[in-house]
C-alpha cells in the first residue's frame, strides 16, 4: 500500500503500536473475520477496554468496503482477482486509529436510513462513535481508504 508501515492514512505520522491484517477477499464472512482480528489485537495491547467500540467500527467499515466491492453483476474483479481489503490497526495508547483499505471506486456517504431499512447506517454509526473520521484515495492504486480514531482509549489489562 501507498502508506508506509506504522503511520496512518490520516496523520501520516509514525504510530508505537502498528499491525496489518492480510488482505482479504471483500466477501460476507470479512467482517467477522476482522472483528476477531480486532478483539485480539486490543487484549495484546492491553487495551480490552476499546475493544468493542473499535469492533463495531472495524466491522461498520469492513461491511462497507465488502459493499461497494460488489457490482449488479457480482464481485468486483481487479486485474482478474476478486476485490480485497486489509484493515490495519494503530495505537499510541491514547488513541485508536482502524483503516480499511478497498479496491472499489467510489467515495464514502453518510446516507440518512429510513427507520424501516435493513442497512444503511455504517459510517453515521462510524461518526458517532469516532473522534474524527475520513477517507483517501489511493495514489496509483485501485480504491480508497477509510479511517476512523477513536480517542481516549488508554492502556488496562
Amino acid at each position: 500500500m501507498i502508506i508506509p508501515a506504522g503511520t496512518t492514512a490520516a496523520t501520516h505520522t509514525p504510530w508505537p503500536l502498528s499491525v496489518s491484517m492480510a488482505p482479504m477477499a471483500a466477501l460476507p464472512t470479512a467482517p467477522s473475520i476482522a472483528r476477531g482480528y480486532t478483539g485480539n489485537v486490543l487484549v495484546s495491547w492491553g487495551m480490552r477496554r476499546v475493544s468493542d467500540l473499535a469492533q463495531l467500527v472495524v466491522s461498520e467499515l469492513i461491511t462497507n468496503a465488502v459493499t461497494a466491492s460488489k457490482t449488479p453483476n457480482g464481485p468486483l474483479h481487479i486485474d482478474g482477482r476478486a476485490a480485497a481489503v486489509r484493515l490495519v490497526l494503530q495505537s499510541d495508547r491514547q488513541r485508536l486509529v482502524v483503516e480499511v483499505y478497498d479496491q472499489a471506486p467510489g467515495q464514502p456517504v453518510i446516507r440518512e436510513a429510513s427507520k424501516d431499512m435493513e442497512g444503511g447506517r455504517g459510517l453515521l454509526v462510524v461518526a458517532q462513535s469516532a473522534r474524527q473520521w475520513g477517507w483517501n484515495r489511493l495514489v496509483g492504486q485501485h480504491g480508497k481508504v477509510v479511517w476512523a480514531e477513536l480517542s481516549n482509549v488508554g492502556r488496562t489489562s
